[in-house]
């Protein structure tokens, strides 16, 4: 008797398994759509941390982008490696550290990795599915 449930048990868990929901993918919708609850200015909902604000005026990585673009010593790097020095969101072995780095398909209306740095979307994803209505 236990060998029978022991099969159907694994029957069942095999037909199960390969059920999987289709994953979809969500956009990005830069910084500025989340400071209206993490701290830009008027905070709508006042439980929640100055976290944007924080970002923006004292975290490093606010300005990565620019940075990357500004400072003589990136385009030092950037030519040494034979990158073009015009077109700097090209540099792909740069951006993927000093920008929220996407398929454009996934940009949100808002969305602008090179005026942003590293926003809260590289470590928290794409923030459609956060913004409340």
């Amino acid at each position: 008797m236990k060998i029978g449930r022991l099969s159907f048990s694994l029957l069942l868990f095999s037909l199960i398994l390969p059920i999987q929901t289709q994953a979809v993918e969500r956009k990005y919708m830069g910084v500025r759509e989340c400071d209206g609850c993490h701290g830009g200015g008027a905070v709508q909902y006042p439980n929640l941390v100055n976290s944007w604000q924080i970002w923006a005026q004292d975290d490093k990585h606010s300005r990565a982008y620019s940075d990357l673009v500004e400072k003589p010593l990136s385009k030092h790097i950037a030519g040494w490696m034979g990158l073009p020095l015009d077109q700097p969101a090209s540099w792909s072995k740069c951006t993927v550290c000093h920008m929220v780095d996407v398929p454009k398909d996934l940009w949100g209306e808002k969305f602008d990795p090179t005026t942003e740095g590293v926003g809260c979307e590289a470590c928290h994803g794409p923030a459609e599915d956060y913004l409340i209505p």
